[in-house]
C-alpha cells in the first residue's frame, strides 16, 4: 500500500499527502539515513565501506530483533527479511542481501560487490598486516557527519577511536594480529570484539568481517 503512495487496488486507503509527509526525514543519522514518522529514510551512504545503493525515495521498517521490510518505490519493489531467532542480520548483512536481490534483478547502479571474494587487492597475511599497521592510524569515513574516523593503533597494544576533524577521543581498548586478521577489543563501542580480514588495495586498505563483507575502507596514516 505505501509502495503505491497509500493505494490499495483501486482505493485510496491511506491519502498519499500522508505518506508523503511520513516518509519524509525529520532527523539524521551520522550515516546518511534519517527518520520520518516511524519510517527510516534511506539506507547508509556508504561512507564507511560500500553496502549497496539504493534510489532516491527509499524507506523501510526496523523491527524487533532485525525484522526489516524495505520499500524502494523506484523499482516498484517490496523486500522484507522475517525470521524466528531474537537477534536477525545486522545492517551490513541485510545491505549484502538487498545488493543480491537488486543484482539479480539487473537494477542499475547498486554499488561494487563489497566481498573479500570480489576483492581486487592483494590479501595480508599476518606479518605483512603487523607490519603495515603498527604505529599507524585508520582513518575512514570522511565524509559522515561526525567523521573522519580514525583507529589509532600504538606500538604497545593500546588502540584509541577518535572523530571529527579535531580527532576527539570516543573509545579506547586493545589490538592484536590473529593468524591473518586484525582484532581490536573497545570498552564501550559494539561489537565490543572484532576481527578482520585485510586486502590491500594500493591507496586504501579494506578490512573485511567474519562474513567475507567489507566493514571499513580505510586509508592507513602515520602520526
Amino acid at each position: 500500500m505505501y509502495l503505491h503512495n497509500g493505494a490499495w487496488r483501486d482505493r485510496q486507503v491511506v491519502p498519499a499527502e500522508w505518506v508523503a509527509e511520513s516518509t519524509n526525514a525529520y532527523s539524521q543519522n551520522d550515516f546518511g539515513g534519517g527518520y520520518g514518522y516511524l519510517w527510516w529514510i534511506g539506507f547508509v551512504d556508504n561512507l564507511v565501506a560500500p553496502v549497496v545503493k539504493l534510489p532516491a525515495g527509499t524507506f523501510f521498517a526496523l523491527g524487533y530483533g532485525g525484522q526489516f521490510a524495505f520499500v524502494i518505490p523506484a523499482y516498484d519493489l517490496v523486500v522484507v527479511h522475517r525470521h524466528d531467532e531474537k537477534h536477525g542480520p545486522n545492517m551490513r548483512q541485510m545491505g549484502r542481501l538487498l545488493w543480491l536481490v537488486l543484482d539479480a534483478g539487473h537494477f542499475p547502479d547498486i554499488g561494487p560487490d563489497a566481498t573479500i571474494a570480489a576483492a581486487k587487492g592483494k590479501p595480508l597475511d599476518g606479518g605483512a598486516l603487523k607490519q603495515l599497521v603498527t604505529g599507524k592510524t585508520l582513518r575512514y569515513g570522511d565524509g559522515a557527519a561526525s567523521g573522519p574516523y580514525r583507529i589509532r593503533l600504538d606500538n604497545d597494544g593500546s588502540a584509541t577511536a577518535l572523530r571529527g576533524p579535531d580527532r576527539v577521543q570516543f573509545d579506547s581498548g586493545k589490538w592484536h594480529v590473529e593468524g591473518d586478521r586484525l582484532c581490536r577489543d573497545w570498552q564501550k563501542t559494539q561489537p565490543l570484539h572484532a576481527c578482520w580480514s585485510a586486502v590491500d588495495e594500493g591507496e586504501h586498505v579494506a578490512f573485511f568481517d567474519g562474513d567475507g563483507l567489507m566493514y571499513i575502507d580505510a586509508h592507513v596514516e602515520s602520526d
